[in-house]
């Protein structure tokens, strides 16, 4: 965290006047996996989810806490999968505001549904090159 801080601090200052930041959190496939990251699930009786969503919520907390009209947003793609109950247990709505997108296209009820219910704000991001696989030119502008 220590390292993540330092790096939010420059941000914010050589922002000042930004009222958004980006946090990522996309494709965390490999959470969990450390004995490091294994033994805090274990003792806080969480998932790999569970871990997510506390990285999550401590780094946008920071953020919060050093400018809190700042509007935190983070690639949705490791929430799509968790249910409404533990996005909202979670009270990561209460401090992020997910960017939805997806490679193949993202469920309509997942964002009307849970999103609704769990964030204040909700973001769509669209893409130019790239989204139909690394040598795409051009998107593909039925989707």
């Amino acid at each position: 965290m220590t390292l993540l801080q330092e790096m939010i601090d420059d941000v914010l200052a050589l922002h000042p006047k930004s009222q958004f930041i980006h946090i990522g959190c996309d494709e965390v496939y490999y959470m969990g996996q450390c004995g490091q990251c294994h033994q805090r699930m274990q003792q806080m009786g969480w998932s790999s989810s569970g871990l997510f969503l506390d990285h999550m919520i401590t780094v946008a907390g920071y953020i919060k806490s050093k400018k809190p009209s700042m509007t935190v947003l983070a690639w949705d793609d490791m929430m799509r999968r968790m249910s409404l109950s533990e996005l909202l247990r979670s009270k990561v709505g209460d401090v992020v505001e997910p960017v939805v997108w997806g490679y193949h296209g993202v469920s309509r009820g997942t964002i009307q549904y849970s999103y609704n219910q769990a964030f204040k704000g909700i973001w769509i991001a669209s893409s130019f090159k790239g989204a139909q696989g690394p040598d795409s030119m051009l998107t593909d502008i039925g989707r």
